[in-house]
């Protein structure tokens, strides 16, 4: 059963030189459950895709047409005070930079136990007591559930990010590029914590990547954008093995694939 449907979605951004088409056209679908990956080049519109589901295309000579459904309703379309709803609760994002979506100013664990308060009505002592829980299960201990977010490495911000989504469960988690920039074992963690939120959880997922090795280990199908478009589709294993498209031989060629999933 679909949880999301992006049908015909197409991005643009009116500049001083003429209209740029940041997605052109791009259509798929998620089921409850399952993994979606999509990859491609940078600048190839992974992220403008991923953060239109979110309504966060953020600038003012952005123009977004076509329909993503969520549930059955179209939340392009979907008021403001509808889509803060859905935000966290139902649909989470892990961006590229967990630094900008952590408060500086706050300890990792206030702001776990923020989400606790908000979301579930629970006193401040027990929100306290289940943000260590949360940041326990993503590997932080005491010690650094009391640091704020610059003295974490990258990681260790992104493991605060999943325990902010193991936290609030949602139908829908988005991460983009989650394992940038992190060390073959922080990568393997990441992508570990995620799985286990698909398989226990039900959490639907997609994930953006540039990493086809990310892909075979997490994603069930992936869909490669070139331009704006998405040029290939199919299964994991099916993609990287026998590519169909230039474009996508050209991505593999360019990567280390590693035997085994």
């Amino acid at each position: 059963m679909e949880l999301v449907k992006v049908d015909d979605l197409r991005v643009r951004f009116k500049t001083a030189r003429g209209c740029v088409r940041a997605v052109n056209g791009v259509s798929f679908s998620i089921g409850k459950g399952h993994v979606l990956g999509v990859t491609g080049e940078s600048g190839s519109g992974k992220t403008i895709t991923a953060s239109s589901i979110v309504r966060m295309v953020d600038a003012p000579n952005a123009v977004t047409e076509g329909a993503i459904w969520f549930e059955g309703e179209n939340i392009l379309s979907s008021s403001w005070k509808k889509m803060k709803q859905l935000w966290g609760k139902k649909i989470f994002m892990i961006f590229q930079s967990p630094s900008a979506a952590l408060n500086p100013t706050l300890r990792v664990s206030s702001q776990l136990a923020e989400i606790y308060t908000a979301h579930y009505g629970c006193s401040w002592k027990t929100a306290r007591k289940n943000a260590f829980g949360a940041l326990q299960s993503v590997g932080i201990g005491p010690s650094l559930a009391g640091a704020f977010p610059f003295q974490l490495s990258g990681g260790m911000r992104q493991r605060v990010l999943i325990a902010m989504a193991i936290a609030l469960k949602p139908m829908l988690l988005i991460a983009d590029e989650p394992t940038a920039g992190l060390d073959n074992e922080c990568r393997g963690a990441i992508l570990n914590m995620l799985r286990r939120m698909n398989e226990k959880e039900g959490t639907s997922i997609l994930l953006i990547t540039h990493e086809m090795e990310d892909l075979r280990k997490l994603a069930g199908a992936v869909a490669v954008m070139h331009h704006g478009r998405i040029v290939e589709r199919g299964a994991v294993d099916e993609i990287i093995t026998a590519p169909r498209h230039v474009h996508t031989r050209h991505l593999i060629g360019d990567m280390r694939i590693l035997p085994g999933r």
